[in-house]
């Protein structure tokens, strides 16, 4: 690691560089001191932190073995920095991002030359300033001790492009919002890569054109040129000089992508796919009409041989908007060229776990389908991982869903749910959970099965007491989802108490958690003091007969409190319904649904609920209550068989108890010969 220029590391560089965790650093530094090989002291300028002289640790690791790489001098100029030249001031960060992409350009070593000389070479490569020349500029007389470092990194990371991506992953690491903003997880890339490839493929055009319409610098364009394969397609971007723009496209150059920049309008361009994602980096308090405004700028923008893939958060997209965005958000679908919206799961965001991503599809407008008529493929995968076969079963789908509306109609949907237009803006509200819809029954076919069903087994009865079924061809109200009941103040969601649960001594309280609701302990197996749980804290509350405790991991479970005066414990929860508004929300029948969610899902808010028409309210209550003692009456002889079964085991081994063949009776079901 020859050089003239000083070189520093913080001790997070030297954790990352010795393949340890930043700790192990620290004790090395305090359990070496007064030994024969001491930790190197820090520099003097202390002025961003503790830096230690790169050359000085390298020696250090190398002469204790410490560490887990042995590499340590190769790979150390990718940890290190020019001592006084910070990666945080953004002049360095974009100057020494233009020298690695320079040096690529140019297939020379930038080290050893003036400021003039880079400054020349740049001229040549970048002529119109296009790229990298006001960066270098910016840099000043530092300049040359940049390029050298570049050269160093280039090194270090065998290559350029590595280490043009290296630095992005260490400004990511010091938490700098203009590298993170944009910071996706692989699936995220895989999917709207995908996508795009298979519009690309639809299009016919060869090689296709990528277009990035606003200048986003999304990291998700790189992707869906990576994935191409060998066979480059033609880049376009705007012309537009923002910083976040200029990095952008000297990352494509970097890594071998020549771009080219947008002559007049984005339909001019011809047939491309449009790859976008919001909000902008380097503004990430983008509002969110501003966002609408940017799609809809894109959206009338697009000539008939283009489409578009937009990514921005799910409540910009697919969720609930107050009133003046939920207009412009109206107003975009209203164009129709929203081919198919797609909410994903949180996670896809690496700095902000629990935010939820959405896509949209654009297309031309479908000028031969009368606007009554035209479609939109919904799909919510927001509880499910992003595996392959998933998305491969999205991008099959809305790719069906860019063709004409009668091609789409034809094409069998895996995941995909294909719905009118006008259905979805009359709605409102929840773009995607709203539109749940009624599960299909075979009438017939259901009341066979329950008449076979309720006659118990071995004796004559009626697990339905009092009730008759009959086949009617009524129109049931569709499922609501769980966060529209609750605006519609339909249901209230309660919180479960953190505090009280103090079960030593027993109590007169139930108390309903996760370990009830998944029938790990039994239900009133845990109990608290009346007077002391609700003397831990103001907020303690009990629940009130009719309850729905629930809990959303470790899978979806719930119970129906009968009797109320429960002591919830966190994290379950409580669905309290509203006798007097519930419009056929009934607490057996939520209870059912939520445990029949998938294990997978965590998203409660947007879980169905059934309803029931009103004149059924009451019968479907008197038969839940009735199959529920009925559940409990064979619960509970099945524990008894369980108890005898041990006892009479534990009691014929061990001699206490013998059978007797003879006195045995037959059983009913058993044939005389």
């Amino acid at each position: 690691m020859t050089t003239d220029l000083q070189l520093s590391m913080s001790l997070s560089d030297i954790a990352r560089l010795a393949q340890v965790q930043r700790p192990v650093v620290s004790m090395w530094r305090r359990r070496s001191i007064g030994s024969d090989a001491p930790f190197p002291a820090p520099l003097d300028d202390v002025s961003t932190g503790e830096r230690f002289d790169a050359e000085d640790v390298v020696g250090w690791l190398e002469a204790t073995g410490r560490g887990n790489n042995r590499e340590v001098r190769s790979d150390a100029p990718a940890h290190t920095a020019p001592e006084g030249l910070s990666l945080r001031d953004p002049h360095r960060m974009n100057g020494l991002t233009a020298l690695l992409c320079l040096r690529e350009a140019s297939g020379q070593d930038l080290e050893g030359r003036s400021a003039l000389e880079l400054r020349q070479l740049a001229a040549s490569i970048d002529p119109t300033d296009w790229l990298l020349r006001r960066e270098l500029d910016a840099v000043g007389s530092d300049l040359p001790d940049l390029a050298a470092q570049a050269d160093h990194l280039a090194e270090a990371e065998f290559g350029s492009a590595r280490a043009f991506d290296g630095l992005l992953a260490r400004r990511f690491r010091h938490g700098m919002t203009d590298a993170v903003r944009s910071a996706l997880a692989t699936p995220a890339h895989s999917l709207v890569s995908a996508i795009t490839l298979a519009l690309a493929r639809d299009s016919g055009a060869e090689p296709p054109t990528f277009l990035d319409p606003i200048g986003s610098g999304s990291d998700l364009f790189l992707s869906a040129v990576q994935a191409h394969g060998d066979e480059a397609p033609n880049l376009v971007t705007p012309i537009t000089d923002t910083a976040a723009a200029r990095l952008f496209r000297r990352r494509l150059r970097v890594h071998g992508h020549l771009v080219a920049p947008l002559r007049g309008d984005v339909a001019g361009a011809g047939p491309a796919v449009l790859i976008t994602q919001l909000p902008l980096t380097g503004r990430e308090d983008m509002a969110v009409a501003t966002m609408l405004d940017t799609i809809d700028e894109i959206a009338v923008s697009m000539g008939h041989d283009q489409r578009a893939v937009v990514v921005a958060p799910a409540s910009v997209l697919t969720d609930r908007l107050d009133d003046a965005p939920e207009q412009l958000r109206s107003r975009v679908l209203r164009a129709g060229r929203v081919r198919a919206m797609v909410r994903l799961p949180a996670g896809l965001v690496v700095h902000r776990s629990r935010q939820r991503l959405a896509l949209w599809l654009l297309g031309p407008d479908v000028q031969s389908v009368a606007v009554e008529d035209r479609r939109v493929a919904v799909i919510d995968v927001s509880d499910e991982p992003l595996t392959d076969l998933l998305i491969g079963q999205i991008r099959d789908d809305v790719l069906a869903a860019m063709a004409e509306s009668r091609p789409a109609r034809s094409h069998s949907f895996s995941r995909a749910r294909l719905l009118r237009t006008a259905t979805i803006l009359a709605r409102g509200g929840d773009l995607v959970t709203t539109s749940v819809s009624r599960p299909v029954v075979d009438a017939a076919a259901a009341a066979v099965q329950v008449e076979a069903l309720r006659a118990e087994p071995h004796r004559p009865g009626d697990a339905l007491m009092g009730l008759r079924v009959s086949v009617t061809g009524a129109r049931t109200p569709p499922p609501i989802p769980l966060r529209d009941a609750r605006r519609q103040r339909l249901v209230r969601v309660l919180p479960g108490n953190r505090h009280g649960f103090d079960l030593r001594d027993g109590g007169n309280v139930t108390v309903i958690g996760v370990p009830e609701l998944t029938s790990t302990v039994a239900l009133g197996a845990r109990r608290v003091d009346r007077l002391t749980f609700l003397g831990t804290h103001d907020a303690a509350r009990l629940t009130e007969p009719g309850d729905v405790v629930f809990a959303v991991s470790p899978r979806p479970c719930a119970l129906v409190d009968e009797t109320g005066g429960s002591a919830v414990e966190s994290p379950a929860r409580v669905v309290r319904i509203d006798p007097t508004l519930g419009e056929g929300i009934t607490p057996y029948v939520v209870a059912h649904s939520i445990n029949a969610q998938p294990a997978t899902s965590r998203a409660w808010q947007g879980w169905p609920l059934p309803r029931l028409p009103v004149s059924q309210v009451d019968a479907m209550a008197s038969a839940m209550s009735q199959l529920r003692r009925q559940q409990e009456s064979h619960r509970a002889r099945l524990a008894d068989l369980a108890d005898l079964e041990r006892t009479l085991v534990l009691a014929v081994t061990s001699g206490a108890l013998a059978l007797h063949p003879e006195l045995a009776t037959r059983h009913p079901d058993d044939k005389e010969n």
